[in-house]
């Protein structure tokens, strides 16, 4: 059984990708609403076909000049990566049947998101939300059962709304073996709320 983990950005150490979501909403058909749209990794909307010419820069936190650009990192609030050209290059046959890459220029690199379209149902019996108002607003236990998680090697969930990335000692060793800097894998798949 593999283990499972919660991929987080490795503290305030990094630049972060600048594009936000209202920067792509005109890529995307109006038969999708502005809060599918918003909430894309929720409703698991393939966005390839709709990417085209898409540039941004990373940013610093807080102003700071010296911040490296992570090889991988999470992309806002959504169930995605950001991928270096050296992330990509070392992690793309892994799992590109799990999601889809999207190009993206960084001041002429090319940098990828990749969106996760993989979802794995938690065990509802171990689990907990966090409710407010009747709205899940985050998650106090999160728990997977292994047959939901077998040879899925990063994945989402809806328990959680989709906005975190989950996988198993694969995709965690591949990241390592690579020397890849920018996220850590936490065991603890719901800090938050603790």
């Amino acid at each position: 059984m593999s283990k499972i983990y919660l991929i987080e950005n490795d503290g305030y150490d990094f630049k972060w990708l600048g594009l936000e979501i209202h920067n792509i909403i005109d890529l995307i058909p109006e038969e999708y609403s502005l809060k599918q749209i918003h909430q894309f990794s929720l409703h698991n909307l393939s966005l390839g076909e709709y990417w085209k010419d898409v540039s941004t820069t990373f940013k610093p936190n807080f102003d700071r000049i010296g911040d490296p650009i992570p090889d991988i990192s999470l992309w806002l609030g959504y169930a995605s990566l950001v991928l270096s050209e050296k992330a990509f290059d070392a992690l793309n046959d892994l799992f590109k049947d799990f999601g889809e890459f999207l190009p993206i220029d960084c001041n002429g690199n090319t940098f990828h998101i990749f969106n996760c379209r993989v979802l794995a149902a938690a065990d509802e019996s171990k689990s907990k939300q966090v409710i407010f108002n009747g709205e899940v607003v985050g998650i106090e236990k999160i728990v997977f059962d292994e047959s939901e998680t077998a040879g899925k090697l990063i994945f989402k969930s809806k328990y959680n709304s989709c906005v975190d990335l989950f996988c198993g000692d694969e995709f965690k060793n591949a990241v390592e073996k690579h020397a890849l800097k920018g996220v850590v894998f936490s065991s603890d798949l719901a800090p938050s709320f603790e």
